[in-house]
Parts: C-alpha cells; sequence; structure tokens
C-alpha cells in the first residue's frame, strides 16, 4: 500500500489490489474541474474527491465504518 502523509490507503474493497492517488479533471457541467482520484490497479474501480484527503477518506470508507 502507499502511503500520503497520515491517510494510508487499504486494499481494493472488491479485488484485494493496490490502490494509487492520482490527480484528476473532473469533467463537471462542461467544465473540467482539478479533483483526485483513487484508482485500484487491478480492478480500476475508483473514486473520486476534490481533495486528495476526500478521495482518500472516500476510498478508505467501508460498509463497516459507514456513518
Amino acid at each position: 500500500m502507499r502511503t500520503d502523509g497520515e491517510i494510508k490507503l487499504k486494499p481494493c474493497p472488491f479485488c484485494r489490489g493496490e490502490a494509487i492517488r492520482e490527480k484528476w479533471r473532473l469533467p463537471l457541467m462542461c467544465l473540467d474541474v482539478p479533483a483526485w482520484r483513487v484508482i485500484c490497479t487491478e480492478c480500476q474501480v475508483q473514486v473520486y474527491g476534490m481533495r486528495k484527503c476526500d478521495a482518500s477518506r472516500k476510498w478508505n470508507r467501508r460498509a463497516t465504518n459507514a456513518d
């Protein structure tokens, strides 16, 4: 697993593959908005966030710790 500051990415919840973060341009209402995504290197499932920490927290959230 790769780390970013204090947020360590969990393995993919579907295939247990490694996850990576990358800058991304999120298409939003005909604009490309700077954002971040976390993507599984194996099955390509992904989540997005406007900030790096948002995407990381979304990725690490599991049904057992949902709010």
